[in-house]
């Protein structure tokens, strides 16, 4: 049950996260046409917030609204956002041959997978109980890695899933970050150069606020990608190896103390 909830949660955060952040923006487009953008003084938008707390159901409405807009960036592929992400921040990589790949290479990341495989070997797994599949296939087969790790790990399983979720989350956020950039810049626009009215700190914070979310987490997103893939990985070995009962010859088993009933 306690397994259950962790997904639930898990799950839950990476939807909501993204469509909160998207639902500000969305706000401040709307609030942006309202008298000339006078809304975003700072008093003004505390009384907003003091509206929400008299009128409960609005907050419900929020809620619900997130966790719709959540659920629609949720709908876009990861490998969309790990696309971009890859050309954006793949400087970040170069002092790392394993991360490196992340960056370059399409999940699950074969060549990754064949390098860890061996340092595997090198240290004592046996060779004839695993070997990387081909590229066309791995895609495939680490799906099938999942299913089996699900059938017959469900501990691993959880873990894997809370890994999955925050790559969904740092995708959404990503999008809702960028979005909020994009919004923000050209509304800052609209307010110079058409509307000639005074710029509000409220966009310029927002605005920024974006580039900070969409650069950490769009620039960590094939790290964490990556780091899912070697969870999945390597449990499945872990599985094969136990059901052939092979251990690492270069690793001894630790023993430890029974715990006292």
């Amino acid at each position: 049950m306690d397994k259950i909830l962790d997904k639930i949660k898990g799950d839950f955060f990476a939807i909501m996260a993204p469509g909160f952040y998207t639902l500000i923006i969305l706000m401040t487009i709307a609030v942006s046409t309202i008298d000339n953008g006078s809304y975003f003084e700072w008093e003004k938008i505390s009384k907003s917030f003091d509206c929400g707390n008299k009128y409960w159901p609005m907050i419900l409405l929020g809620i619900f609204l997130s966790y719709l807009l959540g659920n629609f960036l949720r709908a876009i592929p990861v490998r969309i956002a790990d696309k971009y992400c890859k050309k954006l921040f793949s400087w970040t990589s170069k002092n790392n041959d394993l991360v490196k790949i992340y960056y370059q290479e399409d999940f699950p990341y074969h060549t990754a997978l064949s390098n860890l495989l061996e340092n595997l070997r090198k240290n004592g797994f046996p060779e004839e109980i695993f070997y990387v599949p081909l590229p066309e296939t791995v895609h495939t087969v680490y799906n099938y890695f999942k299913a089996v790790i699900c059938s017959e790990s469900p501990g691993a399983f959880s873990f894997t899933q809370a890994l999955e979720a925050r790559v969904r989350l740092f995708a959404g956020m990503f999008w809702s970050a960028f979005f909020g950039f994009v919004t923000c810049i050209s509304l800052l626009y609209i307010e110079i150069f058409i509307k000639n009215i005074e710029v509000h700190g409220f966009v310029i914070c927002l605005g920024v606020a974006s580039l900070i979310i969409a650069g950490l987490l769009g620039g960590q997103l094939p790290r964490v990608r990556g780091q899912e893939v070697e969870y999945v990985f390597y449990s499945y070995l872990a599985f094969i190896a136990k059901s052939e009962n092979k251990l690492l010859s270069g690793v001894k088993p630790i023993n430890l103390p029974e715990k006292e009933n």
